[in-house]
Parts: structure tokens; sequence; C-alpha cells
């Protein structure tokens, strides 16, 4: 495997560096956790820091462009996953029971045989 940095951007309100590599591999799609440990290697920082977002092959080549973040401190790696897992449990809306959809039906029903009867009565005149 072989990578080329195409891109770096330094975003100092979140605390990270977002890189753009070029992966040169041979035949397939490497796998996060390998372009993970090359990117530290290559970059010579802790693989903790290196969060690898994206991995996107090019149809018809041995080449893939492979979207990393490296931040400032393994601190700020757990905030970002932490706010990527969502809500906190227990803070769910609760789904109304069936006992509540049954009437709505009922009462749909019942207009409809109102509206049919009005049409009959209108007819009849």
């Amino acid at each position: 495997m072989n990578l080329i940095k195409k891109e770096e951007k330094d975003n100092k309100l979140l605390g990270r560096k977002e890189f753009l590599y070029e992966v040169e591999t041979d035949g397939h799609t490497s796998k996060k956790q390998d372009v993970l440990e090359e990117i530290a290697k290559t970059e010579k920082i802790d693989s903790n820091r290196v969060v690898v977002v994206k991995i996107s092959q090019v149809f018809g080549k041995t080449i893939c462009y492979a979207t990393a973040y490296v931040y400032d401190s393994k601190e700020s790696v757990l905030k970002k996953i932490k706010h990527e897992k969502g809500p906190k449990p227990g803070k769910k809306k609760e789904k109304p029971a069936a006992e509540e959809e049954k009437p709505k039906e009922e009462e749909s029903k019942k207009e409809e045989e109102s509206s049919k009867s009005s049409e009959s009565q209108k007819k009849e005149e």
C-alpha cells in the first residue's frame, strides 16, 4: 500500500487536521484499519488520534481515495465518537399505544358512512 497526500486542511475550530490521501493498492479496496495504521506511520503520530472517515474506490483502477481526520488529542477523538453515536438512551419519545389508533379508524368509517347517506338523501330530493 502506497499513500500519497493530496490535500491537507487545518481545522482549528474542531481541533483537527483533515487529510485526503490517494491510496495505491494491489487490486482490492483497503480496509479502514490498514489505512489508519499507514497514516499514523506516515504522519508519525499515535494511531488513537486518527479517524478514517471514508474510503472511495475508483472504478477499474487500483487507486482509492481516503479521507482522514487527525485530532490534536485523544480526548477530542472521544468527544467526536460520543457525539456521532446519537442521543442519549431514555430520551426517546414513546410511540402511542395501538388502542389510540383504533378510534381514528372507526371515526373515518363513520365519516364515510355519513357522507354516503347524505349523498343518497340528495339524490332522493
